[in-house]
Protein backbone atom coordinates (compact mmCIF):
# COMPACT_ATOMS: atom_id res chain seq x y z
CA UNK A 1 0.00 0.00 0.00
CA UNK A 2 1.76 3.53 -0.79
CA UNK A 3 0.83 6.98 0.77
CA UNK A 4 1.48 10.30 0.30
CA UNK A 5 4.22 11.35 2.28
CA UNK A 6 6.62 15.22 2.28
CA UNK A 7 9.88 15.07 2.69
CA UNK A 8 12.17 17.29 5.07
CA UNK A 9 13.11 20.62 2.97
CA UNK A 10 16.46 20.60 1.53
CA UNK A 11 17.24 24.45 2.07
CA UNK A 12 17.26 25.25 -1.28
CA UNK A 13 13.84 23.81 -2.23
CA UNK A 14 10.30 24.00 -1.12
CA UNK A 15 8.89 21.19 0.38
CA UNK A 16 8.07 18.10 -2.00
CA UNK A 17 5.29 15.35 -2.25
CA UNK A 18 6.70 11.89 -2.38
CA UNK A 19 4.98 8.36 -2.72
CA UNK A 20 6.39 6.16 -0.42
CA UNK A 21 5.39 2.58 1.69
CA UNK A 22 3.90 2.70 4.67
CA UNK A 23 6.02 1.65 7.26
CA UNK A 24 9.03 3.92 6.60
CA UNK A 25 7.11 6.20 9.47
CA UNK A 26 7.29 9.79 9.72
CA UNK A 27 9.25 12.39 7.38
CA UNK A 28 12.47 10.84 5.56
CA UNK A 29 15.38 13.00 4.37
CA UNK A 30 15.27 13.27 0.23
CA UNK A 31 18.58 11.34 0.25
CA UNK A 32 17.18 8.18 1.37
CA UNK A 33 14.45 8.47 -0.40
CA UNK A 34 16.79 8.94 -3.19
CA UNK A 35 19.18 6.23 -2.03
CA UNK A 36 15.71 3.86 -1.65
CA UNK A 37 15.49 4.13 -5.73
CA UNK A 38 18.68 4.03 -6.70
CA UNK A 39 18.64 -0.12 -7.78
CA UNK A 40 22.38 -0.60 -9.22
CA UNK A 41 21.76 -2.54 -12.88
CA UNK A 42 23.76 -5.76 -13.48
CA UNK A 43 25.16 -4.97 -16.87
CA UNK A 44 25.35 -8.21 -18.81
CA UNK A 45 29.26 -9.35 -19.41
CA UNK A 46 31.06 -7.45 -22.20
CA UNK A 47 33.01 -9.38 -24.86
CA UNK A 48 36.76 -8.52 -25.29
CA UNK A 49 39.80 -9.42 -27.11
CA UNK A 50 42.41 -8.16 -28.57
CA UNK A 51 43.05 -9.21 -32.34
CA UNK A 52 46.62 -8.86 -34.71
CA UNK A 53 45.79 -7.56 -38.71
CA UNK A 54 48.24 -7.23 -41.57
CA UNK A 55 49.20 -3.22 -41.22
CA UNK A 56 47.09 -2.47 -44.26
CA UNK A 57 43.85 -3.11 -42.34
CA UNK A 58 42.23 -0.37 -40.68
CA UNK A 59 39.84 -0.17 -37.73
CA UNK A 60 36.99 1.64 -39.52
CA UNK A 61 37.19 -1.78 -41.78
CA UNK A 62 37.58 -4.09 -38.38
CA UNK A 63 34.10 -1.75 -37.48
CA UNK A 64 32.29 -2.38 -40.58
CA UNK A 65 33.59 -5.98 -40.86
CA UNK A 66 31.72 -6.45 -37.42
CA UNK A 67 28.42 -4.22 -38.10
CA UNK A 68 28.01 -7.04 -40.63
CA UNK A 69 28.50 -10.07 -38.71
CA UNK A 70 26.88 -9.36 -35.41
CA UNK A 71 23.24 -10.19 -35.35
CA UNK A 72 23.09 -9.94 -31.57
CA UNK A 73 21.32 -7.02 -29.94
CA UNK A 74 23.78 -4.82 -28.62
CA UNK A 75 24.02 -2.23 -25.48
CA UNK A 76 26.16 0.14 -27.63
CA UNK A 77 27.79 -0.21 -30.92
CA UNK A 78 30.65 -2.70 -30.97
CA UNK A 79 33.85 -0.44 -29.67
CA UNK A 80 37.44 -0.52 -32.15
CA UNK A 81 40.82 0.68 -30.88
CA UNK A 82 44.09 0.80 -31.96
CA UNK A 83 46.41 -0.91 -29.37
CA UNK A 84 49.69 -1.55 -31.16
CA UNK A 85 51.13 -0.29 -34.25
CA UNK A 86 54.14 -2.09 -36.14
CA UNK A 87 55.88 -2.02 -38.68
CA UNK A 88 53.76 -4.95 -40.39
CA UNK A 89 50.67 -5.33 -38.80
CA UNK A 90 48.33 -3.44 -36.38
CA UNK A 91 46.74 -4.81 -33.04
CA UNK A 92 43.28 -3.86 -31.97
CA UNK A 93 41.02 -4.20 -28.97
CA UNK A 94 37.39 -5.26 -29.68
CA UNK A 95 34.90 -5.00 -27.22
CA UNK A 96 30.99 -5.57 -27.16
CA UNK A 97 28.26 -5.87 -25.08
CA UNK A 98 25.29 -7.94 -25.35
CA UNK A 99 21.67 -6.59 -24.96
CA UNK A 100 20.79 -9.80 -22.46
CA UNK A 101 23.44 -11.12 -20.64
CA UNK A 102 22.30 -14.70 -22.13
CA UNK A 103 23.92 -13.73 -25.73
CA UNK A 104 27.22 -13.59 -24.51
CA UNK A 105 28.44 -16.48 -26.02
CA UNK A 106 26.75 -16.37 -29.55
CA UNK A 107 28.01 -12.52 -29.54
CA UNK A 108 31.79 -13.47 -29.34
CA UNK A 109 31.07 -16.77 -31.88
CA UNK A 110 29.64 -13.26 -34.17
CA UNK A 111 32.57 -11.14 -32.75
CA UNK A 112 35.77 -14.25 -34.20
CA UNK A 113 33.53 -14.89 -37.61
CA UNK A 114 33.59 -10.75 -38.26
CA UNK A 115 37.90 -10.36 -37.98
CA UNK A 116 38.28 -14.01 -39.12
Amino acid sequence: MLQRSRTRPNPFESRTEVWRQVGLGGEVDRGTILQLAVVPLREPQRVEMRARFDAATSPEEVQRRLDEAIDVPLRYPPDVTLEELERDEVVLKIAATPLHPDDGARLASEVIRGVR
